[in-house]
């Protein structure tokens, strides 16, 4: 609990911790602004309303971006209640069975999954049937024999994958709080004719979701391009030697990266077996512990299809489940030449040994990839400059095709020069392209001014009208 007039730093709260946000007196339903300063700091002053958002999110109209049928419903009861019924296939239509409770809501409802009596009957982490905790690779250090090949035990074996649907999901909701960025992400594929795919990383902070029982929302406010190589039926990062600089923007700005989207032409299947193995070691890099002791992932994958008969193109989002995520964790998975086939690969060295995995009860080496699809709702808001920290998304982006130029800044400072000095350089592409020209200091105090809606001075505005 932070007291009045303490800070965030204070209370032990470090990048990557979720904050749940309780009201604090006022009117009914809303979150006092007294409240939001202290629970978001540095970000002081911020008056964020997460229930009015969830309100204005359920009943917003895309501007741009169709909605999910789901994001649709003016009651946040009805809207849950689909949610945990049916989600829906980009072929086939519903799958029935696949509810996901909130992780929070899950371990309540079912402690001894997580918990056993140790001694003097106080509750330990036993962590025995965390999907993500399990090991699925031979131990090899074993104190009772000789190492694998020479000598083994029941307890040096990987533990048999039993695939099953995961019932609960480490975040309930994205909202895209930049959905002008978006639809210039989008509208950027589509000059291409969808030829040419594309990726990009979601950069944004996690908070309450109040629609779902101790719910998580992963807030998205911008999206970084890194340097890539895009052909029809994918894409290929490259070495990004700026990629230190960009996170240390966005943790000035209060932002962590949380998230990954991308364009595809398939319809076919929600995740490819190759983009299921890569968002497995996205949220494998992303890992932190709760509090619980149980290491979790909130990193979600977004994935951009063209639809229907007319093409129109709407955000899915998903996570793999934490079974999966352990999987590939620990090298299970093979290569697979078919889009729609998990494969476990073969052991290479004498040392190793591939799990066991069962199906039905049946050992399998092949399976379909949906049974690690986990289905996070996606939608925006009509709040959009309302609430969020950035508030311009016309500067041109980073590692497309057409470069970015010392003139295009010349442009954004005149075009917002009547801007609220709070807001004036409120744009994450700006900043970003700042610490390439005048160095990562200086792109971090707008950075930090942006974050604190703080002006800059005047000489330092004249400096970026002089650029050249």
């Amino acid at each position: 609990h932070l007291q009045n007039q303490s800070k965030i730093g204070s209370s032990g709260l470090k990048n990557g911790d979720m904050v749940f946000i309780k009201g604090a007196g006022g009117e009914k339903g809303k979150i006092s602004a007294e409240t939001m300063n202290h629970v978001l700091a540095p970000r002081e002053n911020r008056e964020r309303n997460i229930a009015e958002e969830t309100e204005a999110a359920k009943k917003a109209t895309a501007s741009g971006i169709p909605q999910k049928e789901e994001d649709k419903e003016e009651k946040m009861e009805e809207q849950k209640e689909e949610q945990e019924e049916e989600e829906t296939s980009p072929t086939s239509g519903k799958i029935k069975g696949t509810k996901h409770m909130s992780f929070e809501a899950y371990l309540k409802k079912n402690p001894a999954l997580f918990t056993v009596k140790g001694p003097k009957g106080k509750d330990v982490n036993a962590n025995t049937l965390a999907l993500s905790e399990q090991r699925f690779k031979l131990k090899l250090d074993c104190k009772n024999h000789k190492p694998y090949p020479d000598g083994l035990c029941n307890k040096c074996l990987p533990e048999t994958a039993i695939l099953n649907r995961q019932k609960y999901r480490h975040v309930d909701y994205i909202e895209f709080m930049n959905l002008a960025e978006v639809q210039g992400f989008i509208n950027n594929w589509s000059a291409e004719h969808h030829m040419t795919q594309r990726m990009g990383f979601m950069y944004g902070y996690y908070c309450e979701d109040p629609v779902y029982e101790d719910g998580v929302r992963g807030i998205v406010e911008a999206i970084y391009e890194p340097p890539q190589e895009g052909s029809t039926n994918g894409f290929v990062l490259l070495n990004d030697e700026h990629a230190h600089e960009v996170d240390a923007i966005a943790e000035a700005l209060g932002f962590e990266r949380i998230g990954w989207i991308f364009t595809t032409l398939n319809n076919d299947t929600f995740m490819s077996s190759h983009e299921i193995r890569q968002a497995a070691q996205y949220q494998q890099q992303y890992v932190t512990t709760h509090e619980s002791g149980y290491r979790v992932s909130k990193f979600t994958t977004v994935v951009l299809r063209p639809k229907g008969d007319h093409g129109e193109v709407a955000p899915d989002a998903y996570m793999v489940s934490d079974q999966c995520q352990a999987l590939e964790r620990d090298e299970v998975f093979g290569e697979s030449e078919f889009r729609k086939k998990m494969v476990l690969r073969k052991p290479t060295k004498k040392t190793e040994m591939i799990p066991t995995v069962l199906y039905q009860g049946k050992n399998v080496t092949e399976f379909e990839p949906d049974f690690f699809i986990v289905n996070v709702a996606a939608g925006s808001s009509k709040s959009q400059n309302n609430y969020n920290i950035l508030k311009n998304f016309d500067f041109p982006i980073e590692n497309r095709k057409s470069p970015q130029r010392t003139n295009d800044v010349k442009n954004y400072v005149k075009k917002h020069k009547s801007d609220p000095p709070s807001s004036r350089y409120a744009s994450f592409h700006f900043i970003v392209y700042i610490s390439k020209l005048l160095g990562v200091d200086t792109a971090l105090t707008i950075a930090n001014a942006v974050r604190d809606e703080q002006g800059l001075d005047s000489g330092f505005e004249e400096l970026l009208m002089h650029i050249d």
